[in-house]
């Protein structure tokens, strides 16, 4: 199921219990699942737009065309010295789905402490045993683990508990039998898109979470955003959650007011939570 576009005044006078800024693999699946209990109402602000027939996106064969694209942020590294001073790409969905919609669709595990971590901090089943679960080969990959045991290379098919060595599949996203990429969009938000509490708006920019003083403390009353060139402010009863990705959810905080104070005085933001770990130690591959 597709949603119909929402109008930009319906949503500013509904009043939200949730208000999940950006539409991507966590933003959709935290917005389903808060939606599924009846006495919420979560709105949606995605940057993107729904490409729901895009078929650079929807055939797994066709991974990496939408990279470069209205699609993609396309953003990229400041010049690295590692690589002779070249700037890296660093490509970020811009469409509801987020980088799921333009990812190669493969899936590799944490470090087991990560999830432990979750764990512990009180999400029971969310630890490293509580989330392992057992995975197929595809026909072709079942030629391809045949011809490998037949040299003499064994099949690990616990290549996700400490060692990848020998022949092994990574988990792909690709749905099992519509063999069709299988992303936030499609398993979380559409099945769910007919639901009265879950508003989307899509083309939607979010530039600052709203704070208000209380209390000696800041409570996030809704957010500050663009759409169709219009600046405009939404508010929510309950929770705004940031599921803005690894670099624009930091990005957010940061001119929100929450982050490192001579990072946030050089750009001429008020400080108005002194956090200096928000925009720091990200590791990713490019």
């Amino acid at each position: 199921m597709t949603s119909l576009p929402t109008d930009i005044c319906d949503f500013l006078s509904t009043e939200f219990t949730h208000l999940v800024v950006g539409g991507g693999t966590a933003g959709l699946v935290v917005a389903t699942r808060l939606a599924e209990h009846e006495d919420t109402v979560v709105g949606i602000l995605e940057a993107g737009l729904p490409a729901y027939d895009e078929p650079g996106i929807n055939i797994p064969g066709r991974f990496c065309e939408t990279l470069g694209t209205k699609h993609d942020w396309q953003f990229a590294t400041v010049p690295q010295p590692g690589f002779n001073g070249r700037a890296i790409p660093w490509p970020r969905g811009k469409v509801l789905g987020g980088s799921g919609a333009l990812n190669i669709m493969t899936w590799n595990r944490a470090c087991k402490e990560d999830y432990d971590a979750w764990e512990e901090l009180g999400n029971e089943g969310w630890g490293w045993e509580g989330m392992l679960y057992p995975s197929q080969f595809g026909s072709s990959h079942q030629y391809w683990h045949k011809t490998l045991n037949r040299l003499g290379v064994e099949t690990n098919r616990s290549h996700f508990s400490g060692s990848n060595v020998g022949a092994w599949t990574t988990v792909t996203s690709v749905h099992p039998t519509r063999k069709e990429r299988s992303y936030s969009t499609n398993a979380y938000f559409q099945p769910n898109a007919g639901r009265s509490n879950l508003i989307l708006l899509s083309g939607a920019t979010v530039q600052e979470v709203l704070l208000d003083p209380c209390e000696e403390e800041w409570l996030a009353k809704g957010v500050r955003f663009t759409y169709q060139g219009k600046e405009h402010s939404v508010y929510t009863k309950g929770e705004v959650i940031i599921c803005a990705g690894s670099v624009q959810s930091p990005q957010l905080l940061e001119l929100s007011g929450i982050g490192n104070p001579e990072v946030l005085e050089a750009a001429g933001i008020e400080v108005k939570i002194d956090n200096p770990a928000v925009g720091e130690n990200l590791q990713d591959h490019m």
